[in-house]
């Protein structure tokens, strides 16, 4: 790497946002009974971690805790016990 760069090396291999939702897409279907048209419908929240992407300054520091995922969960554990009768 030449000296004036100042990219470090793990910024060097972030992958895009396909392989982040093509993965968890494929394992998805590869080992569960999931309906191809359910795993599509969740696919996008595959990047909710990253929204926080678009204030640099706040990458990685709110969204990428487990705060963010635990209130997600929550929210679906509540309106899937709504849902039932």
């Amino acid at each position: 790497m030449p000296k004036g760069n100042k990219q470090s090396r793990a910024s060097q291999g972030v992958p895009s946002f396909l392989p982040h939702a093509v993965a968890p897409a494929l394992v998805a279907m590869a080992f569960f009974p999931v309906p191809r048209r359910t795993v599509l419908l969740f696919l996008p929240l595959v990047w909710v971690p990253d929204l926080d992407y678009l204030v640099q300054s706040q990458h990685r520091a709110v969204t990428h805790s487990m705060l963010i995922p635990l209130m997600l969960l929550a929210a679906v554990v509540v309106l899937w016990r709504r849902r039932d009768p």
